[in-house]
């Protein structure tokens, strides 16, 4: 693929990223990851241009979403509309249509997300669609479904008082058996109905009215690698709140749901180290009460009590 594009150099949770793309695609792949620049040379590159990827000529192996994808041992391909993308270990080329549209950017952005978290994936990294919430010096990594209230975690902790590392893409890393994760820099989207009369406080800007969200400042993350002390899976409760530990056995499936890529197979194996070890440290269960006046109080007692537990629980062997 031709861009004709000067090669932004970016860090992406400490990853060394470079970007090549017009100011337009640019613009579209520093809302996914940050703008945070750094030096070096890329560990990982990002392509985006005008000239469509060659996909296989064979019928999609598995879809995702709604994206075709083709994939064989040390690749995978994607088609959504009309934007074509292709991975591999250490790059991600995207080709998108040369008429701009809302449609378009959506596809670009998501296939930069899927793209570069399957190419970032190794046994000792993976990037993870989360958040992490630091305090004493450690950090709780928060992962679920879209929509299970990892954000209604987060910004009940940032007003709380704990440190928000990251809202939505964290990177883990796995090194002389300590388990770290360090936040991506792009500004949080928060709820509303959380965040409330602290707007003014957090310089937050109503950004997305029909789902409620607002935007604070990518200054307001805390910097930096934080060892895992916990992970939280988050999803809802029908009444008050409740916390569960999850048994060693079900945490790397209760884990899948933190990939920032959907499970097609090659990207599942090779997260499948990652999320074993993930598993080895304690993984607990939080459901945010149903009743919105009392879900960011509950949601802190419930984090205080597993941030407890989890100081008294030993790693499982083998960390």
């Amino acid at each position: 693929m031709s861009v004709h594009a000067p090669m932004a150099i970016r860090s992406v949770g400490g990853m060394v990223v470079g970007v090549s793309a017009d100011a337009r695609d640019l613009d579209l792949v520093e809302r996914r990851f940050g703008q945070t620049a750094t030096v070096g040379a890329p560990e990982l590159v990002v392509e985006v241009g005008l000239e469509a990827v060659p996909l296989p000529e064979r019928p999609p192996d598995d879809r995702a979403i709604d994206a075709e994808v083709w994939f064989d041992a040390a690749n995978v391909w994607w088609s959504w509309r009309g934007v074509t993308a292709h991975h591999t270990a250490m790059s991600v080329r995207i080709g998108r249509p040369a008429s701009p549209g809302e449609d378009v950017d959506a596809a670009v952005d998501l296939l930069a997300q899927y793209g570069l978290a399957a190419a970032a994936a190794r046994r000792d990294r993976v990037l993870v669609h989360g958040a992490a919430l630091g305090r004493d010096g450690e950090a709780l990594l928060v992962v679920g479904s879209s929509g299970a209230g990892k954000s209604t975690l987060a910004g009940a902790a940032l007003l709380a008082g704990w440190s928000l590392l990251g809202d939505d893409l964290v990177v883990v890393r796995h090194a002389d058996g300590v388990m770290t994760v360090e936040g991506v820099a792009r500004p949080p989207l928060l709820p509303d109905d959380i965040v409330g009369g602290s707007a003014d406080r957090l310089d937050a800007e109503l950004v997305d009215p029909d789902r409620g969200r607002v935007e604070i400042p990518a200054a307001l993350l805390a910097t930096g690698r934080r060892p895992v002390r916990a992970i939280v899976v988050v999803g809802h409760d029908e009444g008050d709140g409740t916390w569960e530990h999850v048994d060693p056995g079900a945490r790397p499936g209760a884990l899948v749901q933190g990939l920032a890529v959907p499970p097609v197979p090659p990207i599942t194996r090779a997260h499948l180290p990652m999320l074993a070890l993930l598993g080895r440290r304690p993984v607990s269960r939080l459901r945010h009460a149903r009743p919105v006046e009392i879900r960011a109080r509950r949601a802190i007692e419930l984090l205080q009590e597993i941030w407890i537990a989890a100081g008294d629980l030993p790693a499982v062997a083998g960390d």
